[in-house]
């Protein structure tokens, strides 16, 4: 006569402790993607803040107004994004001196995301007036049944299938966030290297391959033909030299879109010959606008520099910058030109 041995196993209860094991390490990498979301958000936000800060400053340097002693407020959109700015003025040790503070927030918020400082010298005479919980389960020695069984499979084959689906949207999701975070790492890059190079342009013309002398600072409206040429073309100073003896501090730098890529080119030479090169170095991809506008003397923007006006080698005041991402935004900035 035979007899039917169960073999030991595991029960009911265990198993759905393991589960929920399993569902409490995936809510935790849920949050900890949900945090990593957070930052990224916060990240742009108080770059976009600080951008919005930066061109108020820039704005009001460029319209040589003594500011008066108090307060200011306005809206600002930066890259689809609305801004809520405060401008506070106050007295220095010198008198033909102010300073001024401009703080950034969300609309309808407190939460200061960015504030910048700047300083405005009087140029003329004052115009102001004053200036989950776990149930009790049946507890169980023996192996599960048949019914056991297949009920742990079925919960089993749910739990497995929401923690494949949500192990395969956090994936994604993080790879996204590594994506945008690059993003706007090239995106700061890029405003930074051109706001570094207008700060630092030299009134010194150069000369083409050809001999035709160019100007020192040159704008051009955008043009999609392959042998065009840039968009912004300068001669700017400052520039470090690691090698041996005596060299000049000056570089022919320029800015072009070209295949949906802003590169900035530079020349090892400033006066060319046939032979001289430029270096190409790619700075941000999937550009879908780069317009320039530049204001001069007059505060009115021009779409092409140097003017019929001007000399050849007067830069422009100011210049404005309109850079559109795609899938990032659209992004208005602007930078003052050392004059």
């Amino acid at each position: 006569m035979s007899c039917l041995r169960r073999a030991a196993g595991f029960t009911l209860v265990e198993i759905l402790v393991a589960l929920a094991v399993l569902a409490i390490a995936l809510t935790a990498t849920a949050r900890s993607l949900g945090a990593a979301i957070d930052t990224t958000t916060a990240l742009r936000d108080r770059t976009l803040a600080r951008w919005v800060a930066e061109d108020r400053l820039a704005q009001l340097e460029l319209s040589r107004e003594w500011p008066d002693l108090d307060m200011k407020e306005g809206d600002a959109d930066m890259g689809g994004q609305a801004f809520h700015w405060r401008q506070e003025t106050g007295v220095t040790p010198a008198a033909r001196m102010r300073r001024v503070e401009v703080s950034v927030f969300l609309p309808g918020t407190d939460s200061m995301l960015a504030k910048m400082t700047g300083f405005i010298q009087q140029t003329g005479p004052q115009t102001g007036p004053g200036s989950q919980s776990v149930g009790h389960p049946r507890a169980r020695v023996s192996g599960f049944t048949l019914i056991e069984l297949l009920v742990a499979l079925v919960i089993f084959g749910i739990f497995a299938v929401l923690a494949y689906a949500g192990l395969g949207r956090l994936l994604d999701n993080r790879g996204r966030l590594n994506e945008e975070q690059r993003v706007w790492q090239d995106l700061s890059q890029v405003f930074l290297r051109i706001s570094d190079d207008v700060a630092h342009a030299r009134p010194r013309g150069v000369r083409d391959v050809s001999g035709v002398p160019l100007p020192a600072f040159v704008g051009r409206p955008f043009d999609s033909r392959a042998l065009a040429e840039p968009s912004l073309e300068l001669t700017r100073g400052g520039e470090l030299n690691y090698g041996s003896g005596a060299q000049s501090d000056l570089r022919r730098v320029a800015y072009r879109l070209k295949e949906g890529r802003l590169v900035r080119l530079t020349w090892p030479v400033l006066d060319r010959a046939p032979v001289s090169v430029p270096l190409e170095a790619p700075l941000l991809a999937d550009v879908e606008t780069f317009e320039l506008r530049f204001l001069g003397a007059t505060g009115d923007p021009v779409d092409t520099w140097p003017t019929a006006t001007g000399g050849p080698d007067v830069p422009p005041r100011a210049m404005e910058v309109t850079l559109a991402v795609k899938g990032v935004g659209r992004f208005k900035r602007l930078f003052l030109v050392n004059s």
